[in-house]
């Protein structure tokens, strides 16, 4: 069995703290930005050791840096600070800041798809400090059409935590979940042409291109990269 670029992770189930409670929303599909001087830095490598689970349910996974864990009540404004920021905000979406409103439907349609695909987007804490650095995880494409229904990875980090590795780090130990606790054989991402910071990171993950589209919503070019996920299963 190969290996993913590995960061050194455990999944657990978390006893001390609720998920948010949901309400049934559409999720958004997400691209993802991070500092160009990120191209510079790389994510900590360290063996992959066997997941803890209990009950065959993964609720948090722990790196050396970071935790990536559902959603909590307490995210919603911290995560609606990096929401506000433009320049995290360029890359994702319709290109706009999002409201504390817009915010909260984000996160409500994650755990949404928590729920209902088994997988979703992660909150992402500081190991130690708890701060709140963004959101990381997996996703069902609903656009372009090359990707639509796959299964798709993104991220976002509030920009105080660019150029300092943890979206490779955090998009590492996402691709071992979709590997050992999901078992998904294939994983695509979808990066606004020109975004370089983000293809640093996809070419760090191993992901390779197949392909550029134009958004059919908001009209901008993507390109799209894939990775066959088969040759790290067991």
């Amino acid at each position: 069995m190969k290996r993913l670029n590995p960061v050194s992770a455990t999944l657990r189930r978390s006893v001390s703290r609720e998920p948010l409670a949901t309400a049934p929303l559409t999720p958004d599909v997400h691209s993802f930005t991070e500092d160009a001087n990120a191209a510079q830095g790389a994510a900590p490598r360290f063996a992959f050791p066997t997941p803890r689970r209990e009950d065959g349910i993964m609720t948090e996974i722990r790196t050396p840096r970071l935790v990536l864990r559902r959603w909590l009540d307490d995210d919603l404004v911290p995560l609606s600070e990096i929401h506000a920021d433009p320049a995290v905000m360029q890359s994702i979406g319709d290109g706009r800041p999002r409201s504390l409103e817009q915010t909260a439907e984000d996160i409500e349609a994650w755990e949404e798809e928590w729920d209902e695909e088994g997988f979703g987007m992660f909150a992402v804490e500081l190991l130690g400090s708890g701060e709140v650095v963004g959101a990381v995880g997996l996703s069902v494409a609903d656009a372009p059409t090359e990707v639509a229904g796959q299964v798709m990875i993104s991220w976002r980090l509030g920009r105080v935590f660019w150029g300092q590795g943890y979206a490779s780090e955090a998009a590492q130990a996402t691709l071992e979940f979709a590997v050992q606790d999901r078992h998904l054989d294939r994983v695509v991402a979808v990066c606004r042409t020109g975004d370089r910071a983000s293809m640093n990171v996809l070419d760090k993950l191993g992901m390779q291109a197949e392909g550029t589209a134009q958004h059919p919503v908001h009209g901008y070019d993507v390109g799209m990269f894939g990775i066959d996920l088969t040759q790290y299963q067991e």
